[in-house]
């Protein structure tokens, strides 16, 4: 199909070429390749679509609905991608090269083995220079770029959390500020790459070759170095451990009499009364907390892997990107909390059962969701059986098939 270069597709036109394409990949009689180069298919819903193999080079598709769309070994080269919804699309072995991804949302994607490198062009005197990828801001949740080519790709302030990089290419890329946590790195290439004030913690990274990689102001709390390249200068520049003050010393404190007091029913120990404390980057992965209030508190990048937290009072907690992976929250009051890029996978959000009385059961405990702040969480496997939920923000989270829905909405 032929077409003046940036021309807007009316809606019926895009249906004929995809048409005309899925015959071609069948080798159907009639079929043609789709070429969309250089067209204009901003804000167009191709969700779902099949043009894997499609020409796709130079097109403007700038806030075009693309979910579950297979564009698998599709050249899309130079094509504007700022701001369009990739969740769950197929990109394995597409060409990005040089590519705008600024604000993309890639949640569960597939770029295994995808070309993102800088695109050389060349000017009229026949110098060259290098378009990189921007994929700035970029939402890659749990997205699989395994051996993918992202060498001087801008990914900076992007959500990579729980992403699979392993032997990904990503020398002289742009990493900084970036949520990394339990990201798969082993055996990636990162020489050079900038990762300044980078959450790497939980990441795997080993054998990582970090050679000449910036990584001033980074966490790699609870991350295994082993095999990994680093040198000792880099292993000064981030942060493998909290320092415990004598504040945090007296919270954990707090915490065991709290499991003294949990273990014995209430006869031991003392009920941790926490609101408004500071436990971010803290690992408590494992800790009973069942019952505890820890409202309004910053538990920023708190690892809480495996933790009861049965009727724990969360509310109004600042839980940004913090890691409840098989957490148990039955009953628990996470309402008007910051829960934005946290990973809840695996983890019982429910109702609590409440304790007989002479007349039969009481009315069970509710979680309650209400207003929470859940949007580019990560959701997968996740139980939420009788959950209130009125008014919770979603916006990027990542869900899966095997979600139970809440029960209860108000």
């Amino acid at each position: 199909m032929s077409a003046a270069p940036g021309r807007p597709l009316s809606a019926v036109e895009l249906i004929r070429v995809c048409s005309s394409h899925e015959r071609w990949l069948t080798g159907h009689p009639g079929g043609k390749r789709a070429d969309l180069s250089s067209l204009d298919l901003s804000g167009l819903d191709l969700g779902g679509s099949r043009l894997s193999h499609a020409l796709l080079v130079g097109a403007n598709l700038k806030g075009a609905r693309l979910n579950g769309c297979d564009l698998t070994n599709a050249d899309l080269s130079s094509s504007n991608l700022s701001n369009a919804d990739l969740t769950a699309a197929r990109l394995n072995g597409a060409r990005l090269c040089g590519a705008n991804l600024t604000g993309s949302r890639l949640t569960g994607s597939n770029l295994n083995a995808a070309n993102l490198q800088p695109l050389e062009c060349r000017n009229a005197t026949s110098s060259s220079a290098q378009t990189r990828t921007d994929m700035r801001q970029s939402n890659l949740v749990r997205a699989n770029l395994e051996n993918a080519q992202l060498a001087g790709a801008i990914l900076s302030k992007s959500n990579l959390a729980a992403a699979n990089l392993q032997q990904a290419n990503l020398e002289g890329s742009e990493l900084s500020d970036c949520n990394l946590r339990n990201a798969n790195l082993c055996n990636a290439n990162l020489r050079k790459a900038q990762l300044r004030r980078s959450d790497l913690s939980g990441a795997q990274v080993q054998n990582a070759d970090f050679s000449e990689a910036v990584l001033e102001g980074s966490l790699m709390i609870g991350t295994s170095l082993e095999g990994a390249r680093l040198t000792c200068q880099q292993r000064k520049q981030v942060t493998v451990a909290r320092r415990i003050s004598s504040d945090l010393a007296a919270m954990i404190t707090a915490i065991q009499a709290h499991g003294r007091w949990v273990d014995s029913g209430g006869k031991r120990g003392e009920r941790a009364l926490l609101e408004g404390v500071d436990l971010s980057r803290c690992d408590l992965s494992g800790i009973n907390l069942s019952g505890a209030i820890l409202r309004g508190s910053n538990l920023q990048g708190i690892v809480l892997n495996h933790a009861m937290l049965v009727l724990t009072d969360l509310s109004g907690a600042d839980m940004t990107a913090a890691s409840l992976r098989h957490a148990y929250l039955a009953g628990a009051n996470m309402s008007h909390a910051v829960l934005r890029g946290a990973d809840l996978t695996a983890a019982r959000i429910m109702d609590a059962p409440a304790p007989h009385n002479d007349m039969g059961v009481l009315e069970n405990y509710h979680a309650r969701l209400i207003g929470t702040d859940l949007r580019d969480a990560i959701l997968c496997e996740v139980e939420l059986t009788g959950a209130v939920t009125r008014g919770w923000q979603r916006e990027g989270a990542v869900f899966d098939n095997d979600i139970k829905p809440p029960s209860r909405v108000a």
